[in-house]
């Protein structure tokens, strides 16, 4: 009797674990679903407002291609300046004497024209000179002198042209080093401060001011490592600066890190935020939200 009630209940437990067994099975044969990484999935965004950094595009500090006395600064800060916009103009009075003597030059062409004149005439010799001598009436030795003379005031016709167009090139040359004295900025921007005054000595090294692009703005922020994947490069979020600026102002991602910061546990993220006019300063905080396919649109 014991032995047949030991038997049943092995029986029960073997059924047990196979059928435990078969359901692991089933599980794990189930298809799992895959989620698309580019959409944030719900009615609303699962990230939380960031904090962030709105900066300008680019900032440089201008310098200047010559040495010299700092003669006008024509902006002051907080001046908008546009690309190629002379800012700035170092004493060139030496420069400007030397662009009019190079004008001069090559503006005169009698040098060409003298010995242009002086060939004509030699040639002419030439040829007179080589009518007579086959009629013997010149000796040899006048025959060769008058074509030598002839290929002589050719060289001079060709040396004249050559240094003509020498103080042209010279005068392009003055005109340059005249241009030089001006300072351009070679960006759009805003004068954020201006270091050289009038009457100070300036070289290459010396930065005469500092201008920022703010158009557009970038919008640095640093996402929480577990959200890789749900921001991607082309998602718009909602910028919001600190007051007293404050409204909201979309943006979108066009700089993702590929390096983490393993400290924090975060990674960089630029966004790039429109501001045409000028209309937002940079260089203040705000919170950025990011937004569903559905939000954005």
């Amino acid at each position: 009797m014991i032995r047949a009630c030991l038997a049943a209940a092995i029986a029960l437990l073997t059924l047990g674990c196979g059928g435990a067994a078969m359901a692991q099975r089933a599980d794990a044969e189930r298809p799992t679903a895959v989620r698309d990484p580019t959409a944030l999935a719900g009615a609303a965004s699962p990230l939380e407002d960031l904090d962030c950094i709105i900066e300008p595009k680019l900032t440089i500090k201008l310098g200047t291609p010559d040495t010299g006395i700092m003669e006008q600064v024509k902006v002051d800060r907080g001046d908008v300046v546009h690309a190629n916009d002379v800012v700035a103009r170092l004493d060139s009075r030496i420069q400007q004497l030397t662009v009019q003597m190079a004008r001069i030059k090559s503006g005169s062409d009698i040098d060409v024209k003298s010995e242009q004149a002086r060939l004509a005439y030699r040639k002419t010799a030439a040829q007179r000179n080589e009518t007579l001598h086959q009629k013997d009436f010149v000796s040899t030795k006048a025959y060769d002198e008058a074509m030598v003379e002839m290929q002589l005031a050719q060289f001079a016709v060709q040396k004249a042209q050559d240094e003509h167009r020498m103080a042209q090139e010279e005068l392009t040359q003055a005109e340059a080093r005249l241009d030089r004295r001006s300072i351009r900025t070679p960006i759009d921007g805003v004068v954020v401060d201006v270091t050289s005054k009038p009457g100070e000595y300036v070289y290459e090294q010396t930065p005469v001011m500092t201008i920022a692009d703010i158009d557009p703005l970038y919008v640095k922020v640093f996402v929480p490592v577990q959200y890789y994947g749900k921001v991607v490069v082309g998602t718009e979020a909602d910028v919001t600066p600190q007051q007293p600026v404050g409204g909201i102002h979309r943006a979108h991602v066009s700089v993702l890190d590929q390096v983490f910061d393993a400290a924090s546990s975060t990674f960089g993220v630029r966004l790039v935020l429109p501001n045409p006019n000028y209309k937002l300063p940079a260089g203040m905080r705000c919170k950025v939200h990011f937004l569903t396919k559905e939000a954005a649109q």
